[in-house]
């Protein structure tokens, strides 16, 4: 399980592994996921509300 947070945009839209989540008023995002064994990196794919699209690759760091 992998709880990635982050700032953007208020309003934009983020989807991560099929989770979705839109930006507070403070342009903040948090998405919890479940990544299968072995996954390294997932792809954030943004969407603000003038329709403008971006993606990022972030790398899954496991803590213990």
């Amino acid at each position: 399980v992998y709880l990635i947070r982050g700032t953007t945009s208020s309003g934009t839209t983020v989807l991560i592994s099929g989770r979705e989540a839109v930006a507070t008023a403070d342009g903040r995002f948090q998405v919890q996921i479940i990544a299968p064994p072995g996954t390294q990196e997932v792809v954030i794919q943004a969407s603000d509300l003038q329709g403008n699209r971006s993606q990022y690759r972030v790398t899954l760091n496991r803590l213990s």
